[in-house]
């Protein structure tokens, strides 16, 4: 206890030089006001102790005489429980349970402070260090939960959004089952599987509503002539080709006769071009012919060279190569009723290839299909037509020749 100030403390002294010595006192109330300033929270323990275990600073300097007349200092585990515990080797790695509360718990020495050095306690409350901590994980929670209450009416939205495309496909569809192809077109989609979709959907619509008009269009038709050039009107424009020509079997043999010729989108006179009929198993005819008699279509590049009776026509074309697509008719009894021949320019841009599609080359099939049944029916009723003149003309034969009419009475009866 110093005598002027009656406060307690230590002096520190050092040599300086031979004839000079340095000496400062410090008191145990500044000292803990310098250990004060580490205190992390409000709750926190600090203690500076020595070898005795005696406190001599600790942020309640007041606590630390315990006799004011001896300057007795009190016992660093007599402070507080958290301390005590500490310094009975009580806490299990830098945890400590104390007092009903949890510890984070640090220990050092320093060397200084006397022979045997001085030791520094510092125990913090867990819920005191982690109150940011606990703060941030309850805002987060918070901004969490708003955010899916926020989410749910703009997830609904979207969805309904999402889901109007879809269901207008819906209703595409079973208006597609019921053969209403007058429905207006669908909305664009922002996903792009479902635009995809209502694309492949409108192609799709377009191409029966086309089938459909076509194929009523060639029953509709009851006279030959006209039908064989509907035929090829139709589908050189399905094509997008250039001219087309429609080969029909004679009778029954095998002998294929060019029955129309459409070029530039004008029919044409066959005489004027020189196309003849041919015979697939005839050496004069030409490779093609033979090859699509046994398949259903075939495609293939042509010639100039190639041609055969058909250079006038890619003459007539501009054109000295062509892509050929050949069809082969079949009626109801799969048998070759005749060929459907459709020459698209050759001008060796990739945009050739696109007209060549399998799609394409499908509904062609398609249309030609439904050609060759047309086709076929008119050929019957012609046949039928001429079965029952035939029939006429034998029964009226019979009767005159049973039962001869007079001369005279035969010729008021054909006036």
């Amino acid at each position: 206890m110093f005598f002027s100030t009656h406060n307690v403390g230590t002096t520190l002294a050092r040599r300086s030089g031979e004839q000079a010595v340095m000496g400062a006192d410090l008191t145990l109330a500044e000292l803990s006001a310098t250990l004060a300033k580490h205190v992390v929270t409000p709750a926190t323990e600090i203690v500076l102790f020595d070898a005795q275990g005696n406190a001599i600073a600790y942020p309640d300097s007041s606590r630390l005489i315990v006799d004011d007349q001896s300057a007795r200092l009190i016992k660093a585990a007599d402070l507080s429980p958290g301390l005590g515990a500490l310094l009975n080797n009580q806490a299990a790695g830098n945890r400590l349970e104390a007092g009903g509360r949890r510890w984070i718990v640090a220990q050092s020495s320093i060397q200084e402070g006397g022979p045997q050095g001085l030791h520094l306690a510092l125990l913090v409350p867990e819920d005191e260090l982690l109150v940011d901590a606990y703060r941030l994980r309850w805002q987060g929670a918070l901004v969490t939960l708003a955010t899916l209450l926020l989410c749910l009416p703009l997830g609904w939205l979207t969805s309904r959004i999402l889901v109007r495309p879809l269901r207008a496909l819906v209703q595409e569809a079973d208006a597609i089952r019921s053969f209403d192809f007058n429905s207006p077109p669908i909305r664009r989609s922002p996903v792009l599987e479902v635009d995809q979709l209502g694309v492949s959907m409108a192609r799709m619509k377009d191409t029966l509503a086309s089938f459909f008009q076509i194929t009523d269009s060639l029953s509709a038709e009851t006279r030959f002539g006209p039908l064989l050039e509907r035929v090829l009107f139709e589908t050189v424009n399905i094509g997008q080709a250039q001219a087309g020509l429609i080969y029909l079997r004679e009778n029954d043999g095998d002998r294929f006769v060019p029955l129309g010729l459409v070029i530039d989108g004008a029919s044409q006179d066959l005489p004027a071009f020189d196309v003849q009929a041919h015979e697939p198993k005839s050496a004069q005819s030409p490779a093609w012919l033979g090859q699509l008699v046994e398949v259903d279509t075939m495609v293939t590049s042509l010639g100039f060279e190639e041609a055969g009776d058909w250079r006038k026509v890619l003459l007539a074309l501009e054109c000295p190569r062509v892509h050929l697509i050949g069809i082969r008719l079949r009626n109801r009894h799969n048998e070759t009723v005749g060929l459907l021949v459709l020459l698209l320019a050759d001008s060796g841009h990739p945009s050739d290839l696109e007209k060549l599609r399998p799609d394409r080359i499908a509904f062609l099939q398609a249309v030609s299909g439904a050609a060759a049944v047309s086709i076929e029916s008119q050929r019957l009723q012609t046949k039928q037509k001429q079965l029952l003149d035939s029939f006429i003309q034998l029964l009226a034969g019979a009767i005159d020749a049973k039962a001869p009419i007079p001369a005279a009475t035969a010729s008021g009866y054909r006036r």
